[in-house]
Order: C-alpha cells, then sequence, then structure tokens
C-alpha cells in the first residue's frame, strides 16, 4: 500500500467499519448465553495505514454495553475525521489543478 494520505485515510474508515460491524455483532447478541464478544485492534501497516483484526474475548461472560458504547463512538469519530480527510485532500488536489491551469 503505498503511503498517500487517500490510502492511508481509507484503510481507516475500512478498519472503522469492521469495528462498526463487531459492536453491532455484540449488542445484538447482548443477551445470548455463551456468546463471546468480539473484539477489533487496529495495527499499523508498514507503508502507512491500518488495518483491523477481530478476536474473540475469550475471558468475557457477557457483552459490556458500556464497552461497545466507547467502540460505537470511537468508530463514528473515526469515520467522521477520515472523512474529513478524504474531503480536504480532494479540495487541495483540484485547487493545485486550478492554479496548474
Amino acid at each position: 500500500m503505498t503511503n498517500d494520505v487517500a490510502s492511508i485515510s481509507r484503510s481507516a474508515i475500512s478498519a472503522y467499519q469492521n469495528m462498526l460491524r463487531n459492536t453491532a455483532s455484540n449488542v445484538a447478541n447482548l443477551n445470548t448465553e455463551g456468546y463471546k464478544p468480539r473484539e477489533t485492534q487496529m495495527q499499523d501497516l508498514a507503508g502507512g495505514g491500518v488495518v483491523a483484526k477481530t478476536t474473540r474475548d475469550e475471558n468475557a461472560y457477557s457483552v459490556d454495553l458500556s464497552k461497545e458504547m466507547v467502540a460505537l463512538i470511537t468508530a463514528d469519530i473515526g469515520v467522521k475525521a477520515n472523512a474529513e480527510v478524504l474531503q480536504t485532500a480532494a479540495r487541495t488536489q483540484k485547487s493545485i489543478v486550478d492554479i496548474l491551469i
């Protein structure tokens, strides 16, 4: 993966979407007996960006709703921030093209 801003932001949005899927699954299974919650770990990529790794929390006895709400808020802020980065990069690129033309 190249380390340009757009690629880094797209990888972050993808990772946060993974976090949202895991959070949704955990909340949906809040009252499911024996359900082991999924956890999302973000890992840096060598060329820039991040990837989400999903694991099961084998030590958990149930879903911790407060932990899921923190994950939901984190993912929401992360997606919005990286979407803004993509919009800013696009505006900057357009401005550069306009200057060169």
